[in-house]
């Protein structure tokens, strides 16, 4: 086998494995991207269900106060703690969102615009669960 042969078969190798190396990062990336979607999804949910029992805590400390002092106390407790809980899952979705930023796939950017929507929502929401706390400590 003469050089030039050696030389160009070792070519087609190294294109062969590039290719493949390349495959393999794709699909690697292309995982990735849909684990942190289902992630992403399943903590928006949490975070939407600890606001809901942030409210309902603020609400019954409210209910509360006046014949059950140490109780509502307990229940104005409970919904910072739920808020704590929010705040928690909220910095874990803020860190998978900037994975997604870093490694742009089209199919992320409907999930994209969605959890916006649900980070508005979330946003208001939370507004109200505060003004019901300002209203027990007023």
């Amino acid at each position: 086998m003469n050089t030039n042969t050696l030389v160009r078969k070792m070519e087609i190798s190294f294109a062969r494995t590039r290719r493949k190396t390349k495959l393999r990062a794709e699909a690697t990336r292309s995982v990735t991207t849909e684990v942190n979607m289902r992630i992403i999804k399943c903590l928006t949910q949490f975070i939407d269900e600890e606001l809901g029992d942030a409210e309902k805590y603020a609400k019954k400390a409210l209910e509360l106060k006046e014949d059950y002092p140490e109780l509502a106390e307990s229940m104005f407790y409970l919904s910072g703690e739920e808020l704590k809980h929010m705040t928690l899952l909220h910095n874990h979705v803020e860190k998978l969102i900037a994975q997604l930023k870093d490694n742009p796939d089209p199919r992320t950017e409907g999930m994209k615009i969605a959890y916006e929507l649900l980070h508005e929502q979330a946003i208001e929401k939370e507004k109200g669960v505060r003004i019901l706390q300002g209203m027990f400590r007023g």
